[in-house]
Parts: C-alpha cells; structure tokens; sequence
C-alpha cells in the first residue's frame, strides 16, 4: 500500500478557501461573521477581519471584499447583521491572487428560512473556541 501526502495535510489552514471547494458548488445557510484577529506574514502586523461561518461546515471563510459584494447581491441584503440565517451558493471562481469564493442565490428557488441572529445573546470568544 502506497501512503501519500497531499499539501493539505501537510499545511492545514484555519479557514477555508476557494480550492477547498474542489470545482464545486455548495448551497449553505449562514451562521455568523465574527471579527477574528490576524497577522500578516510579511509585514507580522496584526488586524481585525471578517469571517464568514455557514451552518454544517467545519471552517468559515475570511470575507474578503469581493466575497461580501456578491453575497450582498446574492440576497439583496448589504446589512451584514441581516445575512444571519439565509441561504446562498458559494462556488470557486478564477481571481488575479487564486482560487477565490463567491456567492450567488440558492438555486432552484430555495427561499431561506426567517433570519435568526446566530449567537445573539452568547458571548463571542465562546463561539470562536467552538469553530
């Protein structure tokens, strides 16, 4: 039996990416954007930036611009507290950097149930040490 390893393994990430889509398309509801502290590894400076959790997955996303614009037309919503609880399709796309994310409407005509504010009333550093 040959035993291989791939880059994932051998460099795991915190958050997920466009190629951890694997070519697909997926539709989610999402969780919460929580504010996450992050360095950059060329400059070692730390800032504040979006992440996008969806229910069911195991990692979220840092939202990046672009991604936060097509989710905001996806749902017709550019109140990010108002995302809470909707339904999107989330799909890898070809960017100058990569392999990036964005989303567009749930196909098929899913309507995504009423909003719920996910966390409301919890406190956040709990919600990050359960992602």
């Amino acid at each position: 039996m040959k035993v291989t390893i791939t880059g994932k393994e051998m460099f795991p990430t915190r958050y997920a990416s466009g190629t951890d889509l694997a070519g697909k398309a997926y539709t989610l509801t999402i969780a919460k954007i929580a504010f996450e502290e992050m360095t950059n590894p060329k400059t070692h400076e730390t800032h504040s930036k979006p992440v996008i959790y969806f229910l069911n997955a195991k990692r979220g996303f840092v939202l990046g611009k672009q991604f936060a614009e097509s989710i905001a037309i996806a749902l017709g919503e550019w109140e990010a507290q108002k995302w809470y609880g909707r339904i999107v399709q989330i799909y890898p796309t070809q960017t100058r950097l990569g392999i990036g994310v964005r989303a567009r409407p749930a196909p098929n005509g899913e309507t995504p149930p009423p909003p719920a504010i996910a966390g409301e009333g919890e406190d956040e550093e709990e919600d990050a040490e359960t992602q």
